[in-house]
């Protein structure tokens, strides 16, 4: 599968498996993902000076996702 992003194409290909990715599967923009997450602590910092930001581990648990979000501070957010 190729598909585009930005400008550049991006195969979805499974280096392990030899294959193509088989849905579902995540594309995510880490540039992206740290400018939102600047954006969101900066507007934050502006109105409140304490504040904890929570990522839902059931939206997505994707082990990658989630140590990201640790490392730049987030809180797993765990209710059922």
């Amino acid at each position: 599968m190729i598909m585009t992003l930005e400008g550049y194409d991006i195969i979805m290909y499974n280096i392990e498996n030899n294959n193509l990715f088989e849905t579902p599967y995540y594309v995510l923009d880490e540039h992206e993902l740290q400018r939102n997450i600047s954006d969101l602590k900066s507007a934050l910092n502006n109105f409140w000076n304490n504040y904890i930001i929570g990522y839902s581990l059931k939206t997505n648990s994707l082990p990658w996702l989630v140590n990201y979000f640790r490392g730049n501070g987030f809180f797993a957010e765990v209710v059922s």
